[in-house]
């Protein structure tokens, strides 16, 4: 504690500042400190409720998944973290609400085309296509489904796979 008191000292010393300005800006420099130990809190709990919420199943997992939601509403890093874990999760329904209420933020440009990037990312092969459009059907997305059914149709109009889904759905 004698070399942080000596080299304080230094400093009011060389520019002739007050101690107690020096004391005023090591309070606000802690207070800034303990202001973003509080408002990161949510977000990692949220994040870690995402992560749980993955392996739960059925309304356990829908309540997580809005207890998550609830808690990063109108923090836009904290929405990024949740969008951002529901990708990784195979949740896109979760990760589309998420990105929805960022951009009703306004705020996170670039987070927000990078998060909606990942959501409509093209699969390399039509067997991922298919798996994602299988994903978006279990979510209950008819609608998106459809089109990316028919998106896929386009890239690979002779894949089976592709072809019995599209069956399927008529």
């Amino acid at each position: 504690m004698g070399g942080i008191k000596s080299a304080l000292q230094g400093l009011v010393d060389a520019f002739g500042v007050p101690s107690w300005v020096v004391l005023l800006i090591g309070a606000l420099v802690v207070a800034y400190m303990i202001r973003s130990l509080f408002r990161s809190a949510p977000v990692g709990r949220a994040r870690a409720l995402v992560t749980r919420a993955s392996f739960a199943g059925g309304d356990e997992r829908q309540a997580m998944e809005d207890k998550a939601l609830q808690m990063v509403t109108g923090h836009p890093d904290g929405l990024i973290a949740v969008a951002t874990e529901a990708l990784k999760r195979g949740r896109p329904m979760l990760a589309r609400e998420a990105i929805d209420q960022l951009r009703a933020t306004g705020r996170q440009g670039q987070e927000l085309r990078r998060l909606e990037l990942l959501l409509e990312a093209r699969p390399l092969t039509p067997q991922q296509e298919a798996l994602a459009i299988r994903n978006l059907l279990a979510e209950g997305l008819q609608a998106q489904a459809r089109a990316k059914l028919t998106k896929a149709r386009g890239t690979w109009p002779r894949d089976e796979e592709l072809a019995a889904l599209e069956r399927e759905l008529s």
